[in-house]
């Protein structure tokens, strides 16, 4: 099920200029879907405000869920982390997403990572379910089963590490500026604090995640095993070293996941809850638990938007 719109800055102005921004805006309001605009990731969000000023219902920048820009991105538009990285800032997953953009560069890249796209043309000889014009998109969403065309892609090998390193992309844009007394906050006696959930991060990615691939590499058709409850994570580093060592410790993953053989995705184990399984869709699933605990970190500290 579709969750999100992610939608090119220019190409979302020729929205209104078309005629078709109400019926639009209507949609997602309609389906309580995320609304990210995707800009200039180099660009400061003063300077993406002042230029919403021309097509003026673009300005209300409290109908965005999240707007990309120098402060919480992390990658160039080009690289499929940059959409990786707003997966887990918006707390969905690939197949929840779908991207709207004129530049077929965009719906490439975005599929790297498993989301589907449609590029928007001012003039569309053919139009399908990939590319056409605003009209044309809005004939597919009028459609009841319009999302049917869409079938979540694949799981593929290279679509696991931009995943890996846009989590940590959307770790550090939510812990920037963070105030000093939040790092040990709780929302509730039961819940962890921040520093506990990057701390759980860390202590899972050797100790858990990278293990786990290490055994289905190592044995054949291994059993894994998963604790049900997570124990509190005890770590004793200071708050300002805690998101680099991650960042290190992921690095290291990637590193030893860009040596393997393609062969290795396909191996094989089986799994406590999951059943039958393969590395490739263990080594998905760290990405998932990242993504699980970055949407508990927003909620913790208020910035889910």
């Amino acid at each position: 099920m579709i969750k999100a719109f992610l939608c090119d800055e220019y190409t979302l102005s020729r929205c209104v200029s078309d005629g078709v921004w109400a019926f639009f805006s209507e949609y997602i309001q309609k389906h309580q879907l995320a609304f990210v605009l995707l800009t200039n990731p180099r660009d400061s969000l003063v300077i993406i405000q002042n230029r919403l000023q021309i097509a003026p219902p673009l300005a209300d920048m409290n109908q965005y869920t999240f707007i990309t820009h120098h402060e919480n991105n992390h990658f160039k538009r080009d690289d499929p982390a940059f959409f990786a990285e707003i997966l887990a800032r918006v707390g969905i997953e690939p197949n929840e997403a779908f991207v709207l953009s004129d530049d077929i560069a965009d719906i490439s890249t975005a599929q790297c990572v498993g989301i589907h796209g449609f590029q928007i043309q001012r003039q569309a000889i053919q139009p399908d379910y990939r590319t056409g014009t605003w009209s044309d998109f809005s004939q597919i969403l009028n459609e009841d089963d319009w999302e049917s065309h869409y079938l979540p892609m694949s799981l593929v090998p290279h679509m696991i590490v931009p995943q890996l390193r846009g989590n940590v992309g959307a770790l550090r844009g939510l812990l920037h500026n963070i105030k000093p007394e939040f790092w040990h906050q709780h929302p509730d006696p039961h819940e962890w604090s921040p520093y506990q959930i990057v701390c759980h991060l860390l202590e899972s990615e050797t100790s858990v995640q990278r293990a786990r691939l290490e055994k289905i590499l190592a044995q054949d058709n291994p059993f894994l095993s998963q604790n049900l409850v997570a124990p509190t994570p005890q770590c004793d580093l200071d708050e300002n070293h805690l998101v680099d060592l991650f960042d290190m410790t992921r690095q290291e993953t990637i590193d030893w996941l860009n040596k393997l053989p393609i062969s290795v995705w396909e191996r094989v184990a089986r799994h406590s809850i999951f059943g039958p399984t393969t590395f490739l869709e263990m080594a998905h699933f760290t990405a998932q638990h990242d993504r699980l605990h970055l949407n508990q970190l927003c909620q913790t500290l208020q910035k889910c938007r």
